[in-house]
């Protein structure tokens, strides 16, 4: 059967990814780690690892994100960019994206002289709009006596030069921002630690129910999907997120062999 066919049939599935286990998981090794805790101090270089192995991964991505999505000012979301990027382009972006985004204008126009029918000096009327003609209909509205508008731009026309009026006149423009800072600092190298290391945020650690020892490679491919994996006195050790179910059925052991080639070996174990 081909890798699409077993894909789609679940019993065979299933057997595939229990041949992979059985393959590249040797032995449990929970009672051991749990027995070393009395001497793990004592081993110097590989204490920290042993603190992984039984404390679990520290989550950067997590408390990165909610960090920037929910608790970080406007301020902070800037340090975060000029980090890996520019401020500056960054809003641009995202101003230019955003629909029916809202400037500020400052409209200049003439009162009518209730003596005369003439018009009085220029005055200055300042709104946030989307375009000129926007922004003189606006000017009519508060002052229907005006006349002979002339709409001009304001010199504050970049969203980084006053963020968050830009915000408070845009609903949803804030948000964005957020987004597209998150999506910048996922994307770069050690991201997230950084906004963590530079804010003092408590990362999330994932607990470890079980240990277990598994071949080298395929600890690189659990280490690659982000579970717990070290190199501990010699052995190469998984540090499983779960437990109560066979390893077969865990997500990350079906998104490893589902990714495999179509020529591996271990489809012909359908």
């Amino acid at each position: 059967m081909s890798k699409s066919e077993i894909l789609q049939d679940s019993s065979r599935f299933q057997r595939v990814c229990s041949s992979y286990v059985a393959r590249n998981v040797i032995y449990c090794v929970s009672a051991l780690i749990y027995d070393l805790r009395e001497v793990a101090e004592q081993l110097d270089d590989d204490y920290d690892t042993y603190v992984t192995l039984t404390g679990g991964k520290p989550d950067y991505e997590e408390a990165a994100r909610y960090f920037i999505m929910n608790d970080a000012n406007l301020y902070d979301l800037e340090t975060i960019v000029e980090e890996n990027g520019y401020w500056t382009d960054l809003t641009t972006e995202v101003a230019a994206a955003f629909p029916n985004l809202l400037r500020p204008y400052e409209v200049t126009y003439s009162e009518k002289d209730e003596g005369s029918d003439g018009f009085e000096d220029e005055l200055a009327f300042d709104c946030w709009a989307e375009s000129e003609e926007h922004a003189i209909e606006q000017c009519v509205n508060a002052y229907p006596d005006s006349g002979h508008h002339v709409a001009v731009e304001s010199t504050d026309d970049e969203v980084d030069t006053s963020t968050g009026e830009w915000c408070a006149h845009n609903p949803g423009l804030e948000r964005a921002l957020r987004e597209a800072v998150w999506k910048m600092t996922d994307e770069a190298s050690d991201g997230p630690e950084w906004v963590c290391s530079h804010f003092s945020l408590e990362p999330e650690y994932g607990e470890i129910y079980e240990h277990w020892l598994v071949e080298r490679y395929f600890g690189r491919q659990l280490s690659a999907a982000g579970e717990v994996v070290e190199d501990y006195l010699g052995l190469t050790i998984w540090g499983r997120g779960c437990t109560g179910q066979s390893i077969s059925m865990d997500g990350v052991i079906e998104k490893i062999v589902r990714d495999l080639d179509e020529d591996h070996w271990v489809w012909g174990e359908a």
